[in-house]
């Protein structure tokens, strides 16, 4: 599968504004924030791309920055659930996490999208 590519590991003004602005990072106290932006990797997803599949671990949260996604799938064992799109300001990926366990949507672009990346190992 095709996986991402990473645009900007380092500090990145614009990311730090963009994510400070964003619930709920906007509640965090700036040091805080600082640390979580040095550790946010800027990645661009191009229209029909995969950005995990349904099963997969948790290994990242992640921020959309502009574009769409669509989430598809649902969880097991329950009834079917129809597509959730996601967009700017919005997160994805971040329950698996923070609890643990599998991804329950594979999630693909819809549009060319520019998202940031934090790894569950920054939190």
């Amino acid at each position: 599968m095709d996986r991402p590519a990473s645009i900007a590991p380092h500090s990145d003004p614009e990311l730090h504004a963009f994510v400070r602005s964003t619930p709920p990072f906007d509640r965090l106290p700036e040091d805080v924030l600082d640390a979580l932006c040095l550790r946010m990797a800027r990645i661009r997803l191009a229209a029909g791309k995969t950005l995990f599949e349904k099963a997969e671990l948790g290994d990242a949260m992640y921020l959309v920055i502009s574009g769409r996604l669509r989430a598809s799938g649902g969880s097991e064992g329950a009834a079917p659930v129809d597509p959730v799109d996601i967009g700017a300001r919005e997160l994805v990926g971040e329950m698996q996490i923070l609890i643990g366990g599998r991804r329950t949507a594979t999630v693909r672009a819809i549009v060319d999208t520019e998202l940031a990346r934090l790894e569950k190992s920054a939190l």
